[in-house]
């Protein structure tokens, strides 16, 4: 019986610790100089992150300490205004600088690419709907 107890103890500890409480279920949006919104989520039960700033983008992640690995994003392929497709594209080459260090603090996500560039989205329970 210890055993039985021990190993659902140890598998329960294993699957907690595999999830990433600071990210998983969060929102967060970025407003750039443009006014344009970058918005960023985390999937509440799986590692999976998305977002959209004029195209809806996608992936599965994996942490290890305060790195996001992540291979590539998927988008879709919309056109918008001029200025928010430059963000957008701004913005995938700085996610292009991957795996990204991050860094959650007082309702800020704050990512920082292997190229030394840093983006700052704030936290926000529903992310606002734009269209462009």
């Amino acid at each position: 019986m210890k055993k039985i107890i021990s190993t659902v103890f140890m598998a329960t500890m294993l699957f907690a610790c595999s999830k990433n409480e600071k990210l998983n279920g969060n929102k967060y949006i970025n407003k750039s100089d443009d006014n344009v919104q970058i918005s960023l989520s985390f999937a509440e039960n799986e590692d999976r992150l998305f977002g959209k700033v004029v195209n809806n983008y996608f992936t599965t992640y994996k942490t290890d300490g305060n790195k996001i690995n992540y291979n590539g994003i998927a988008s879709t392929m919309m056109m918008g205004p001029e200025n928010a497709m430059k963000v957008e594209q701004q913005y995938f080459e700085f996610m292009n600088g991957k795996p990204l260090e991050y860094e959650v603090k007082d309702n800020q996500l704050i990512l920082k690419n292997t190229n030394g560039k840093t983006l700052i989205f704030d936290k926000v329970d529903v992310i606002p709907e734009v269209e462009y």
